[in-house]
């Protein structure tokens, strides 16, 4: 009987530990979508792919930063600074599964590289399929997309670490708490949506759809 007890109490312990980090549900409070969202300013990672070569020659290179595995590219990200919308933007090309069509696009009002790295042309509006865009409320992101499958608080020590500083959903200068989103709350589909939210309103915008 003792040792029962003694499983129960390392259980709730553990569950305890686990939900202090995020929270988990698949309720919503908004509409059910039946597509998940998968898109910013126009730019779609569903459907149609969104090609790395039609995204340089419409809006140039921007910045570039390359990853290898072993002399073979994996990945490739495009920074632009918009200056008209005082935002930043990155698409990430996958070419390890995705032969280099955009896999994640990343919008924030934190730095992500130089502001003279400026589009060809302007950029649409920043905003999702459903009207959210930097600067929307808490309130507006949970009545367009119900109650989210998972909340993170990111916290200073996971902050301070290099390889999470300036990851999209791990990065506290983007914002926390962190709402993010999954279609009909599956954890194993590829589409993901972040909201990282900062003095109540969306800092960070994330949307991925790769593994």
């Amino acid at each position: 009987m003792k040792r029962l007890l003694f499983i129960l109490l390392c259980v709730l312990i553990f569950l305890s530990l686990n939900h202090a980090d995020y929270s988990l549900s698949n309720e919503t409070t908004g509409p059910q979508l039946r597509e998940p969202e998968s898109c910013i300013g126009g730019f779609c990672l569903r459907g149609r792919s969104l090609a790395e070569s039609d995204l340089v020659q419409k809006y140039g290179s921007g910045s570039v930063k390359e990853a290898y595995l072993a002399d073979e590219i994996e990945s490739r990200i495009h920074c632009f600074y918009d200056p008209q919308q005082k935002l930043w933007i990155t698409f990430h090309a996958d070419f390890h599964s995705m032969e280099g069509d955009i896999s994640e696009i990343f919008v924030s009002k934190e730095s992500l590289c130089d502001k003279s790295y400026k589009p060809k042309k302007p950029f649409p509006i920043l905003q999702t399929s459903q009207g959210i865009k930097i600067g929307a409320s808490y309130s507006a992101v949970i009545d367009t997309y119900g109650k989210p499958f998972r909340i993170r608080n990111v916290s200073k020590t996971k902050s301070n670490n290099l390889l999470l500083s300036d990851t999209p959903g791990y990065g506290a200068r983007f914002g926390s708490p962190v709402l993010i989103y999954a279609p009909e709350g599956y954890q194993n589909s590829l589409l993901s949506l972040y909201f990282q939210m900062k003095e109540g309103s969306v800092h960070s915008i994330f949307i991925s759809i790769s593994e």
